[in-house]
C-alpha cells in the first residue's frame, strides 16, 4: 500500500512537471480546466465551493487507483460532479473522507471513488446503484466493500446497467471498534 502511494505521488509529480515545461496539449490550462490523468475535468454545473474544496484539496486533480483494484479495475471518466469532504459539515482539513462522483455524458457512466483521508485502513463501502431501470429486473449496483487505506471504488455503471446522472450512491466507513465515521446519501449529479 505505501509503495503503491509512492508510486503514485512519483507519477503526479512527472505528469506535473512535464506540463510546467510545456509539454502536452494541456500545459497552459489551469488545475481546474484540465482533463485527462492528474487533472480535473469539472462540471459546469459544481458548485463554487465544490469547485474550490477539490482544487485546494487534490491541486494535482484526482485520485488514481493505478493498481485497478476496485469493482470493475477502471478509473472513473467523464466531468467530476461532486467533491464531497465526509462527514458532512465538517471542516476539510479534519474530514475522514472525500466522496467523488463522476458522470460521462458520451458513453452514458456514472461513477463514483472514496478516498479515505484517515492516514489508516477503514472499513469501508461504496454502493452505486441505477437510478432508474426495468420493471422486473433487479437494480443493477456496483459495491466495493472492505479494510482499505486509500479507497473504496471505483464503482462504475455503464449504459448497458442504465446508468444516469441521478444514480444514487451510499458511502460508509467505521473505524476497528465500529465507530461510524461517514454514512453519507446521495447520487451522482447532486440531483434533487
Amino acid at each position: 500500500m505505501l509503495f503503491s502511494t509512492r508510486v503514485r505521488r512519483i507519477a503526479v509529480a512527472a505528469l506535473t512537471s512535464l506540463a510546467l515545461l510545456g509539454w502536452g496539449a494541456q500545459a497552459t490550462a489551469t488545475a481546474a480546466e484540465r482533463n485527462g490523468d492528474g487533472a480535473w475535468n469539472l462540471s459546469e454545473t459544481m458548485p463554487q465551493d465544490m469547485r474550490d474544496f477539490v482544487t485546494t484539496y487534490y491541486p494535482d486533480g484526482p485520485p488514481q487507483d493505478i493498481r485497478a483494484r476496485g469493482s470493475i479495475g477502471e478509473a472513473c471518466t467523464g466531468k467530476l460532479y461532486q467533491g464531497i469532504p465526509l462527514p458532512i459539515g465538517v471542516n476539510p482539513s479534519v474530514r475522514k473522507a472525500t466522496l467523488f462522483t463522476y458522470w460521462n455524458a458520451s458513453t452514458g457512466t456514472s461513477c463514483a471513488l472514496m478516498d479515505n483521508n484517515t492516514g489508516g485502513a477503514k472499513y469501508m463501502v461504496l454502493q452505486l446503484c441505477a437510478n432508474s431501470f426495468p420493471s422486473g429486473t433487479n437494480q443493477p449496483c456496483i459495491t466495493d466493500t472492505g479494510n482499505f487505506s486509500q479507497y473504496a471504488g471505483e464503482v462504475k455503471l455503464y449504459a448497458t446497467d442504465h446508468a444516469s446522472i441521478c444514480d444514487p450512491v451510499w458511502a460508509y466507513m467505521r473505524d476497528s471498534a465500529g465507530k461510524v465515521l461517514v454514512n453519507y446519501r446521495t447520487n451522482v449529479g447532486g440531483c434533487h
